[in-house]
């Protein structure tokens, strides 16, 4: 997850098989063949192969891998992992501790026949765990009993096998271990002497990995590591009648086989096969043993597989575990009344086994899957499979050879190794496992829906079509290779990736790794930090400001002469630049004075000193508004002022208000009859405060101080607000945060924001609860809307203020809401249900707000970049946004007209193509600045890069009732400032001759007119909004550097003319070349750009600034104080 690592990493990390890269940039990096020119043409291909991948796998410097290879050295190595470490789940999906999700087919091996997290069971086990957890099989608990009966009844209803007694155990290999032992000791009551031991398998079983069970499974690359087995074990072949005779004897004691193999391959036995041996066991005296561990307990279809055999074919002890529990471990061995005869006590024994927790809950596993409704579903299902699977087939006739299995447990057998596909799959957000030779085996919980079946099955297609139609996009698990890499990092040894590369390994935390790549010589002076040479701090600390003429500056400039030879060489300086605007600030010689337009003055508080000031509001009681106005204010609220930070439950909201309705409130907040908390009263006010300011029948004084005195009664009210920290306490005050921001007050709203982020960790909202919870859907759904609508608006000021985020998302697990919609969270259902919903806008603004604030964080982060690293950087977050797109649901995704949508969803569709857009700009505006001679290679960022400043300014230059409140929207300002300064600064980089080979979809003139109608809007901005003032004033500077730069143009011009050696065909028209000159427009001509109509750089001693850094500095300068 981490941008800055994967982005310097990708061009040294080249595999020397199938010229893979490394998995980090699977996930992130776009196609971006020109972005990388300057790879060779294999690495180019790897990345633009890799980059489509939406759910890649972690990479080696993620909190994943961090986690990984803390944990390892202690782990004893029993299994190979792919690199995703699964935290959560809930039904058929899980999701991995980088917060992604994964549509669950493998079930954790079928285990999960309920899906993960079932609600009731997770209330059973803290139930049962606050009663009795263990205690030894010594004594009698009510739930071994009650279990072994359920079983037994359940088994004879469904047809099954007649069961007299139940052994219950921990785990499928304990249930083996116990029917061979039992198999064994039913052959030595009948021969005595001990004769009568022999138990015969079949070739391709899998029985576990105990030494009796591992002796049952004749598979060498599980037996050879611990020969010998056991004696006297046999195996045969499966489905093959004829060996039956030659293998059971007298000797045998009894005959172990699953009835559906799983691990084999899904190889399903024949009724008749069965039968046959079935009577050749009874003919000898042998125990029949059937091992339904994978594929009992209803995944066919019926209760036990056997169910569907006549009783001529049933076994005498039947075996079972995996989805008995659910996750919980459990296992149970059930057994004839003949065979339990021959069982005394002291024969077997457990610990564990048979505790009531476990039991408990398997008791009511049992009671779920038994339900013949649900059996229904699963042949109708299984059904459904085959569908798919058919037309797969259809598709790839030569790698899909045969389909097997019944019911959920099914097998897809493939001409080729299925490892690369179930890696494809993983990759897109599908986890399938294999089995046997070269076999796809699907064991998803019986709960799965056909929508579930739909997608993933199409993930599978999709994962087969890039393995086997697109040879060389699929690498394994170069993931979990990579991480092993990092490993040998250790300062002494270099990993294997350099020394593949052939490049010297620098052992750095940020994993620079391979060929350097060195930043190539800047064609211009170098130029120190903007802000340090307007502030200088002398000897006694006091801060001073720089002063130059900027009369005499800008008299240099007409003229075209007179440079300097000190630190800055003329007034359009990175130093002039800053310094102009800051005195326009009303900061000079660091006395920090107000300025006349409203600023803070000195006597502020620290927390809002640079905020909008208004007046304070009078004392006296605060009267609520009449039924009528408040519920026009909650529908201005939720319908029209937040139509993505959607974290309150609006049915309980306007409960809180109806019951304050009737009541006087003072200023403090204080109720007569106070029946509601005082956050949720809070919550109420700040609502009405927030409505009232975009209730557009209003006057704006008499609505601005209405909705003043509203907030004052929300401080109030949380002003007394003592004991625990509830949720409306979070809520309150991120209301809080953004009434400050509507209201120009964005110092006092991040210090208000602080106080927020740090209740939220104290109630745990960034953390996903372990366990079954006691709260309803409601509180449930609102803890995690409150927390990413916090997190969002943390993303969002830490970018516009310049300050690092408070919230460290390697902290966090919370998963996203659900999409439902407020009244659908009331009737207590908490699964996600099909259609459009409101909510859903808030989930897609979370995941690109998280987006944007990786990409925020690479830039600035004090570790260089070289100009491939931005260049790859950019691109990889590009794919990133465009993936984001592309999931977003039609209604939101903008191809539906805006006049055909009901307000709410109008509103949200805008929100989203303007926190697109900023994303857009954010991610590529470094790549304007960058000095390079390959500018061709950042043709497809900066198309990008102009393409989002200008759909904004389209949006906001034009009279559109969506933005009719320009001024109170705060973010909208902060991405209009954004696009503005961004058309300023490509043109501004247009005249010094830079990026002249970069096209643009839009001309220099074009782009010009729309920049300088947006700014306009800031100017009337002013009277509600002080960082709009100050916005203003910067783009104000930026456009007059744009024109001082047209008039040296002009004036360079005049003196080549008067220099120029006459040209006889050109006497006529001198005074017309003159006229073109004097009257051109501030912005340069259509492209391309003519090369004479640019200054050369060798004319400048101090250039705009190419530093990146720029637009961190750009953001949170009309901040500054």
């Amino acid at each position: 997850m981490s941008l800055r690592t994967c982005s310097q990493r990708l061009t040294a990390v080249v595999r020397t098989q199938r010229h893979a890269v490394t998995r980090a940039g699977r996930r992130q990096y776009a196609s971006a063949a020109t972005a990388t020119s300057n790879l060779p043409a294999h690495v180019r291909q790897a990345i633009e192969n890799e980059a489509r991948l939406p759910n890649a796998d972690p990479p080696s410097d993620s909190s994943t891998a961090r986690m990984v290879h803390s944990q390892s050295p202690y782990m004893v190595p029993t299994y190979v992992k792919p690199p995703p470490m699964f935290e959560q789940g809930q039904g058929c999906y899980i999701w991995d501790m980088e917060n992604r999700q994964y549509l669950d087919f493998t079930a954790g091996i079928a285990v999960n026949a309920l899906g993960h997290c079932d609600p009731e069971m997770s209330k059973l086990l803290y139930q049962q765990s606050q009663t009795l957890v263990h205690s030894s099989n010594l004594y009698h608990n009510p739930w071994t009993g009650a279990l072994s009966q359920l079983l037994i009844e359940k088994t004879r209803e469904a047809g099954g096998f007649n069961a007299g007694k139940v052994f219950v155990c921990n785990s499928g290999s304990e249930a083996n271990e116990a029917a061979i032992k039992f198999a064994r000791k039913c052959g030595k009551t009948v021969q005595p002497d001990g004769s009568k031991y022999e138990l015969v398998s079949f070739h391709n079983s899998f029985h576990g990995r105990t030494m009796g069970s591992l002796s049952a499974t004749p598979n060498p690359k599980y037996q050879k590591p611990f020969a010998p087995m056991l004696p006297g074990f046999k195996y045969a072949t499966y489905n093959d009648t004829d060996s039956i005779n030659e293998l059971v004897t007298e000797s045998t004691c009894g005959v172990l086989i699953e009835p559906i193999q799983g691990e084999g391959g899904v190889n399903v036995a024949n009724p008749d096969f069965l039968i046959a041996l079935r009577k050749r066991c009874t003919e000898v005296g042998a125990v029949l043993i059937y091992d339904e561990i994978q594929c009992g307990l209803s995944r066919t279809g019926k209760m036990w597989a056997h169910c569907d055999l006549p009783a001529e074919a049933h076994p005498d002890i039947l075996t079972t575990a995996k989805a008995l529990g659910n996750g919980f471990p459990i296992g149970a061995t059930l057994v004839t009344d003949e065979v339990s005869s021959k069982i005394v006590t002291g024969d077997h024994g457990t610990t564990f086994g048979g505790n009531p927790l476990g039991c408990r809950v398997a008791h009511y596993i049992v009671t779920r899957l038994s339900d013949p409704e649900l059996q229904r579903g699963v042949v109708k299902k299984g059904a459904r499979f085959r569908e798919h699977m058919a037309r797969i087939q259809q598709r790839f006739p030569s790698i899909v050879k045969e389909v097997r299995g019944r019911g959920l447990i099914l097998g897809m057998q493939l001409a080729a190794d299925p490892t690369p596909v179930v890696t494809a799959a993983r990759e897109r957000g599908l986890l399938i496992i294999t089995c046997g030779t070269n076999t796809l085996r699907f064991v998803p919980p019986l709960i799965i829906s056909e929508d579930e079946i739909d997608k993933g099955m199409r993930i599978l297609e999709e994962a087969m079509s890039v393995v086997f139609e697109q040879p060389g996009e699929v690498k394994g698990t170069d993931g979990q290779q990579e991480m092993r890499a990092t490993r040998r990092c250790d300062g002494e040894l270099p990993c294997a990736v350099c020394v593949a590369s052939d490049a010297a390994c620098r052992y750095e935390a940020v994993y620079t790794r391979g060929k350097v790549i060195e930043p190539r010589a800047s064609g211009g002076k170098a130029v120190d930090c903007a802000i340090a040479a307007v502030r200088q701090e002398p000897q006694d600390g006091q801060v001073t400001i720089t002063k130059e003429d900027d009369s005499r500056a800008g008299e240099m400039a007409v003229e075209g002469g007179g440079e300097d030879a000190g630190e800055y060489a003329e007034s359009s300086s990175t130093h002039a630049f800053l310094r102009r605007a800051w005195e326009r600030f009303g900061h000079r010689e660091g006395l920090g004075s107000a300025d006349q337009q409203g600023y803070a003055q000195q006597s502020a508080s620290i927390f809002t000193f640079g905020d909008r000031r208004l007046s304070p509001v009078g004392d006296g009681a605060v009267v609520m508004p009449t039924a009528e106005e408040g519920e026009a204010l909650l529908a201005v609220y939720f319908d029209f002022a937040m139509p993505c930070y959607r974290y309150l439950h609006r049915p309980t909201v306007s409960r809180v208000f109806t019951e304050m309705q009737h009541s006087q409130v003072d200023l403090s907040g204080h109720l007569r009859d106070e029946t509601t908390t005082t956050s949720s009263r809070a919550v109420v006010w700040m609502l009405l405060a927030t409505a009232t300011l975009f209730k557009a029948t209003e006057r704006l004084a008499a609505s601005e101080q209405l909705a003043e005195t509203y907030y004052a009664a929300a401080v109030g009210a949380l002003s007394r607000e003592t004991g625990r920290a509830r949720l409306d306490s979070v809520q309150a005050r991120l209301a809080v945060c953004l009434y400050l921001l509507h209201t120009g007050r964005p110092n006092e709203a991040w210090h208000n924001l602080g106080t927020t982020v740090q209740l939220a960790f104290a109630l745990g909202l960034h953390r996903t609860r372990a366990g079954p919870s006691t709260e309803g859907v409601v509180v449930q759904e609102c803890r995690k809307r409150t927390f990413w609508a916090v997190a969002t608006l943390d993303t969002y000021m830490s970018v516009m203020l310049g300050r690092p985020a408070l919230i460290d998302g390697r902290e966090v697990n919370q998963r996203y809401p659900q999409a439902l919609d407020d009244d659908e969270m009331t009737g207590g259902a908490s699964s996600e249900l099909v259609g459009d919903r409101i909510i859903q806008a808030s989930i897609y603004h979370v995941k690109l707000a998280r987006i944007a604030k990786r990409a925020a964080q690479v830039q600035s982060s004090t570790q260089t970049q070289t100009f491939l690293q931005k260049v790859e950087t950019a691109s990889a977050v590009m794919e990133e946004l465009a993936i984001w797109q592309k999931s977003l649901p039609v209604i939101l995704s903008g191809v539906v007209h805006p006049s055909s949508l009901i307000p709410i969803f109008r509103r949200q569709t805008m929100v989203l193509r303007l926190a697109h857009a900023h994303a857009t700009m954010l991610v590529t505006r470094p790549l304007l600045l960058v000095e390079s001679v390959a500018a061709a290679s950042l043709q497809p960022c900066i198309s990008a890069c102009l393409e989002g400043a200008t759909e904004i300014l389209h949006m906001l230059s034009g009279s559109r009732s969506e933005f009719t409140t320009f001024s109170a929207f705060w973010f909208t300002q902060y991405v209009a400032f954004n696009a503005v300064s961004i058309a300023y600064v490509w043109l501004i980089q247009r005249k010094r001759g830079r990026l002249l080979e970069v096209r643009a979809a839009l001309s220099d003139d074009a782009l010009l007119r729309e920049a300088e109608a947006v700014q306009k809007q800031f100017a009337g901005a002013v009277e509600l909004n002080a960082p709009s003032l100050r916005y203003n004033v910067v783009l104000e500077e930026l456009r007059q550097e744009l024109s001082r730069l047209s008039v040296k143009r002009i004036s360079q011009k005049r003196s080549e003319l008067e220099q120029r050696p006459l040209d006889p065909g050109s006497l006529s028209r001198p005074q017309e070349e003159l006229f073109r000159l004097t009257n051109a427009d501030s912005a340069t001509q259509a492209m391309p750009v003519p090369v004479d109509s640019v200054i050369p750089l060798d004319d400048l001693s101090m250039d705009f600034p190419f530093e990146p850094d720029l637009w961190l500095q750009l953001d949170s300068f009309p901040f500054c104080e």
